[in-house]
């Protein structure tokens, strides 16, 4: 099925005989869409002719657009009866009778040339509409010059099509200002490609009209890519695309300065937007090219431009995520491992640190923490509550119906971090190695553990029958640390206690720079305690090591003789080390 192409004009009430002259080409005739009509190159004429006739255009030139368009073209042209657009109602109904006649998907040509004075406007502002919102091509806009002509000189029809593009190219600029969308720029940009590679080929496959049509196919491609690594917050990626972006923009003019007004001020305004962005320095795009990226202090700055953006484009889980990680790479420069940003080896820790500080703001540690504690824990809180429930698309039982009080505050405090007024606390520890076991009525247990593996400090589970022993094991380890005991009520069926003995370690826990625990001596029960601390000190990001004391003496012969080492068994690597280590 042959695709339609319609040429929409308007008629005044005077028709004269003129001579037109398009593409070198002239012809004489008394309207000009009946010359625009003979001076169009036969796979650009339309096959369906509309003209838009108030009463008395109909009366008067009407006629001989009909004839004229039954001779060139072989069909007949079809009138739209329109009012004289003399109020503001008729001028509404001529633009909803005209946008009525067109079938969505086809392709159109204008002809302004005549008409009252209103109509080109009525007809510009129809056009925009069409290909706005019902997907019609536009394949031109023509305006026959029949005044201010030199006499005996062809009147010159010119095409207006730049001035219909022109709102859209606004439009779209805008857009990416506005959104940081790069859609619309892109779909300009595809069509004006391929019509500079087509102009190429028909020059004889002209050099520099090439070399022009592959600014645009890059440019074409640098924008897909730039509005790919923005909607996905990628910072990385995003620098790329815009530093090379902005060198085909740079070059844009080349391309359109003779199809489009003002876009050497277009390439400025999409130049503004896109250097913030951009690498200060970039990097060589080969291979594995991120790691040759550091996050110092200007990539951090670029990225916290970014970064602010997306929270000015209220496009939250950009912001939240992005944020989360620029803060981890914050810290990174701040340890001297930027270089190695990418690492998650590098990475995890860090967020470890992060949570490690969270965790201790909800339990019994939290009011011991400083000012300074408590406000990066309850940042990181805020931070990572408002990137879980957006990145989880709020998959949970509150409703979030819009941005939380809290984005206010992550804001307020990221700000003092750029501003270098807020430094990363002390993340608890600092008094060395804890080591945590329990005591049943054997010392030995205690003894031995203190022997295999001597702590700075002590944390001691006992029942209240064998708290006497912990001196007398302490004393003959020669242990002379700080010991810290908590009393299991009932060590066989106490299991009610257990919140109650993780509350009580916490702040031992808190404090260590890394556990040790013993999982035998004492009860089964006393051993699942031992077991639940190990875990609780990881929510403090405390690296810990877990053991089991072996004893192969006759129990009477390990009551007679208690202070004996008894042999052992690791139940984890050390940190950092990859091979077993019993």
């Amino acid at each position: 099925m042959t695709t339609q192409h319609i040429l929409l004009t308007a008629l005044g009430k005077e028709k004269r005989c003129t001579v037109y002259e398009l593409h070198g080409s002239t012809v004489e005739e008394p309207l000009a869409p009946l010359a625009l009509l003979r001076l169009l190159p036969q796979e650009a004429r339309p096959n369906r002719v509309l003209a838009l006739c108030t009463n008395v255009a109909k009366k008067t030139t009407w006629p001989t657009l009909a004839d004229g368009v039954r001779t060139i073209l072989g069909i007949e042209a079809e009138p739209l009866d329109i009012p004289d657009g003399r109020t503001e109602d008729e001028i509404r109904q001529i633009v909803e009778i005209a946008a009525a006649a067109f079938p969505e998907g086809v392709k159109l040509t204008l002809d302004l040339t005549h008409g009252y004075r209103n109509i080109p406007f009525i007809t510009y502002a129809l056009a925009l509409y069409l290909k706005s919102l019902h997907g019609i091509e536009i394949r031109g806009a023509y305006y026959g010059m029949v005044e201010g002509v030199t006499p005996g000189e062809p009147c010159p029809i010119v095409d207006l099509k730049p001035l219909l593009e022109l709102p859209e190219w606004f439009h779209a600029v805008r857009v990416f200002r506005e959104t940081g969308s790069t859609g619309p720029l892109a779909g300009l940009i595809s069509p004006l490609a391929e019509v500079l590679r087509s102009e190429a080929k028909a020059a004889g496959d002209s050099r520099d009209l090439h070399q022009i049509a592959g600014n645009a196919t890059k440019m074409r491609d640098g924008l897909n890519q730039f509005s790919f690594a923005y909607e996905s917050g990628m910072p990385l990626e995003l620098g790329k695309a815009a530093t090379l972006l902005a060198e085909s923009v740079r070059k844009l003019p080349l391309a359109v300065t003779n199809r489009l007004p003002l876009s050497g001020g277009l390439a400025k305004l999409l130049q503004s937007e896109l250097d913030p962005m951009a690498f200060a320095s970039a990097p060589k795009w080969s291979g594995k090219w991120k790691t040759k990226v550091a996050i110092d202090e200007p990539e951090l700055s670029r990225q916290a431009t970014l970064i602010q953006s997306y929270f000015n484009r209220n496009q939250l889980p950009l912001a939240a995520g992005l944020l989360r990680e620029w803060v981890v790479s914050w810290l990174l420069n701040r340890y001297g491992k930027s270089a190695r940003w990418w690492s998650r080896d590098e990475r995890k820790p860090v967020e470890q640190r992060l949570g490690a500080l969270q965790a201790a703001l909800a339990t019994d540690v939290g009011p011991l923490l400083s000012d300074e504690q408590r406000e990066w824990a309850q940042f990181w809180k805020n931070l990572s509550d408002l990137r879980n429930t957006i990145h989880h698309h709020g998959m949970r039982e509150d409703a979030l119906e819009a941005a939380p009080p809290t984005v206010a505050e992550i804001q307020d405090f990221w700000n003092r971090i750029k501003d270098g007024t807020t430094e990363l606390p002390s993340l608890g520890g600092g008094r060395g190695t804890l080591l945590i076991t329990s005591i049943g009525n054997s010392p030995g247990v205690l003894y031995s553990a203190l022997l295999l593996a001597p702590p700075d400090r002590l944390l001691v589970l006992c029942s209240p029958q064998s708290e006497s022993m912990i001196a007398e094991a302490t004393h003959n380890a020669e242990y002379k640390g700080e010991s810290v005991r908590i009393v299991v009520n009932d060590p066989y069926k106490g299991f009610g206690e257990l919140p109650r003995i993780r509350n009580e370690a916490e702040r031992s826990l808190f404090d260590a720079d890394c556990v040790i625990a013993n999982l035998t001596g004492g009860t089964t029960l006393m051993g699942l305690m031992i077991q639940q601390l190990v875990e609780a000190s990881g929510r403090f990001s405390r690296p810990s090591r877990r053991f089991a004391l072996i004893d192969q003496r006759p129990r009477a012969e390990q009551e007679a003789q208690p202070w004996v080492k008894s042999d052992s068994h690791w139940l984890d690597k050390p940190e950092g080390d990859d091979h077993a280590d019993n």
